[in-house]
């Protein structure tokens, strides 16, 4: 009897073939290896949120090629920040804050690429939002920490999870304020609109450890190129 593969699983495969296959013909070693590094995370994230956001009868939809471009494009950026900011913690002479802005930059362009999406706008934006991740998993988690505090989850993974659910039709949920990145203490009213939506904060933790496990396909790769 043939392996039966649920319809949502083979459109991310078919998403992740296609991005890996403009990947391999744009670019050489080792930018090749990097993307498709980031590219097999982001898919891997991307289907897991949309099975998570999916399993909620009220947010159930018709899942499409173009939703899974935005939505493996969203988490593939993801990987590309959390790989990114690896390469940058390696370094020893730091980047400034506008080299730092030009390489997220170039290689924003290049993922939008791969997402056959040319909109200069989308890599401002990534740039931005990049900027929200690396405040808040590199200032403001430490900070809280050293407090004796514990993060569950920031903005920046509600935002991810906003983002993710706009990507599959369910219209604009959570928008980050032009002046990146916030620094905020509170998450009170990202946690009402969860609950109104039918995601609790179980989700949000249950994602996150999610992305983070997937992440370990761009550590592993990193460890690799930088022993050849």
């Amino acid at each position: 009897m043939p392996f039966f593969r649920p319809k949502i699983e083979r459109i991310f495969e078919e998403t992740l073939r296609e991005s890996l296959d403009r990947a391999s013909a744009l670019l050489a070693s080792p930018s090749r290896e990097i993307a498709h590094a980031v590219l097999a995370t982001g898919n891997s994230s991307a289907l897991l949120t949309a099975k998570r956001i999916m399993s909620k009868r009220a947010l159930r939809t018709k899942l499409d090629k173009p939703k899974s471009y935005q939505l493996c494009k969203l988490f593939t950026l993801d990987a590309l920040s959390r790989y990114l900011a690896l390469l940058d913690d390696q370094l020893q002479n730091p980047l400034s804050e506008e080299e730092r802005r030009k390489a997220r930059e170039a290689w924003g362009g290049i993922i939008y690429r791969l997402f056959l999406d040319s909109r200069e706008e989308g890599i401002r934006a990534y740039v931005n939002l990049d900027r929200q991740f690396r405040y808040d998993h590199y200032e403001r988690q430490p900070r809280i920490e050293k407090q004796g505090g514990f993060v569950i989850y920031s903005l920046y993974d509600l935002y991810l999870l906003g983002a993710s659910m706009t990507a599959l039709g369910h219209g604009s949920k959570v928008d980050l304020p032009a002046g990146l990145p916030v620094q905020y203490d509170h998450l009170g009213p990202f946690e009402t609109w969860l609950g109104g939506v039918g995601l609790g904060p179980a989700d949000v933790v249950g994602l996150r450890v999610g992305w983070l496990g997937s992440f370990g396909l761009v550590v592993e790769t990193l460890k690799e190129l930088s022993d050849e």
